[in-house]
């Protein structure tokens, strides 16, 4: 997800006016980001199709809900900037994804 490409502005920036200003929104809405995405999403998943030692790993769900994305959770940034997730991002992203990591590194099930 980069919420700088889908909105224009650096989700750290727009992160501190909403909460400090209370000046708007940093959401996006899923749809939006699914269509952004669908072509990359695809040829990946077409990839992993095709060899089994391949995993696509999709952070939507661990970072939007069933209707918008956001770079935050409250006072939690998921984002340094448009490219690159913040600690707590990692930590979110690294707990969704814990068993295909263990299995990357050859420690999980097949």
């Amino acid at each position: 997800m980069q919420a700088k490409a889908a909105r224009g502005v650096d989700p750290k920036h727009c992160v501190a006016r909403s909460l400090y200003l209370s000046v708007g929104d940093c959401s996006i809405a899923r749809a939006s980001v699914h269509a952004r995405r669908a072509t990359a999403m695809e040829l990946l998943r077409d990839v992993a199709r095709a060899s089994p030692e391949v995993r696509v790993l999709d952070p939507i769900a661990a970072f939007c809900t069933g209707s918008t994305c956001s770079p935050h959770e409250g006072r939690t940034l998921f984002y340094l900037d448009s490219n690159h997730m913040s600690p707590a991002g990692i930590d979110r992203f690294s707990r969704a994804f814990g068993s295909d990591f263990e299995w990357a590194f050859g420690g999980g099930p097949e």
